[in-house]
């Protein structure tokens, strides 16, 4: 019947390993899609920092765990359950993370009327006298718990020069201020390509100036897709093996090859993996895959040989020896009288 074919269709099997479609009567196989990544942040996941878009950092989450965010260590346990984008915001007395759905400095709001008849040629840097508020009055809103964005809204309602500004420059003025007063913290997701752009923004020299960019070329051009094999030699903490290992998606192989000690790989273990696309990755040393390819490619580890009384199914006589093999000084003189006596000849004068 249509309900048993449909229950039996290897589409509703979540344990079938290949997926078939038809199209105009043909039979396409395909990789199954992973779906083991949860739209949801769960414990033991990893999760990239994005402080302000300026500042990024791993932080492996778990339960009563904490993390460094700007000058406060704050607690991770209102990241779990969030999704991957989430935006959260430090709190004015700097001990927790609250979840914003609308960001507080008005980034995310409506379009603003631009004006063109105004300069900034008038405009003069007075110190003090362009600001009302001082350092004493800054303090006291955060002493008394005023959170960064009101502390914004409030250097700019009594900024003398900010209304005569450009629109460009309130807006430059604004995220100025908002960087000094306001900590949003951005969860992202870890993959290729944001760890690339991390570790080449905070330390271009552990990953030899390896741009994103140039990343996506290296796959591009070694034609990289699921089920191929790909040997990789990576001195750059593991950042080509991640792509590598990100693009082939749980199918195919990825030797590590390393010349003295196996290569660093952290940057592998940030990706939030399943058991099956973590599988895909190996390492072996220079000199095991020479010696492996000069054995051929049929070459299998000889097995450790098992005594006759042991195998299973035997009586517990031993089988009888095999004869030994003849010597070759004993083949010689047979091979020879095989020989014409003139090709005997010859062969002994050589």
């Amino acid at each position: 019947s249509p309900a048993t074919r449909q229950s039996q269709s290897p589409c509703n099997n979540p344990t079938n390993n290949s997926f078939l479609g038809h199209d105009n009567g043909i039979i396409s196989v395909a990789y199954p899609i992973q779906t083991t990544r949860m739209a949801l942040i769960q414990e033991g996941d990893t999760v990239v920092l994005d402080e302000n878009g300026e500042k990024k950092s791993f932080v492996k989450l778990k339960k009563k765990g904490s993390a460094r965010v700007g000058k406060a260590q704050v607690s991770t346990d209102p990241f779990l359950g969030s999704p991957f984008g989430a935006v959260f915001t430090l709190s004015a007395d700097g001990k927790s993370m609250q979840r914003v759905t609308e960001c507080p400095t008005g980034e995310w709001a409506t379009q603003h009327n631009i004006s063109t008849m105004r300069n900034n040629a008038e405009l003069f840097d007075r110190n003090t006298a362009n600001q009302k508020l001082t350092n004493a009055d800054i303090a006291a809103m955060r002493a008394s718990g005023k959170e960064g964005a009101e502390i914004v809204e409030a250097l700019i309602s009594n900024s003398a020069t900010f209304e005569s500004k450009t629109e460009f420059s309130q807006e430059k003025y604004r995220k100025k201020k908002t960087k000094k007063y306001v900590t949003n913290v951005t969860l992202r997701r870890p993959t290729a390509l944001t760890i690339c752009q991390s570790y080449f923004e905070k330390g271009p020299a552990r990953v030899f100036n390896l741009r994103p960019d140039s990343l996506a070329i290296m796959l591009s051009l070694a034609n990289l897709s699921a089920g191929v094999k790909v040997l990789v030699m990576d001195a750059c903490v593991g950042v080509v093996t991640a792509a590598v290992v990100e693009r082939l998606g749980g199918y195919g192989h990825v030797c590590c090859a390393h010349a003295d000690r196996p290569m660093s790989t952290d940057c592998v273990r940030l990706l939030n993996l399943s058991p099956q696309q973590a599988s895909v990755q190996c390492s072996a040393s220079l000199a095991a895959l020479h010696e492996a390819k000069a054995l051929g490619p049929d070459w299998q580890p000889a097995a450790a040989a098992v005594p006759a009384a042991q195998q299973p199914g035997s009586t517990g006589a031993a089988a009888p020896a095999a004869p030994p093999a003849p010597a070759a000084a004993e083949v010689a003189p047979q091979t020879q009288a095989a020989l014409p006596a003139g090709q005997q000849q010859q062969q002994q004068q050589q």
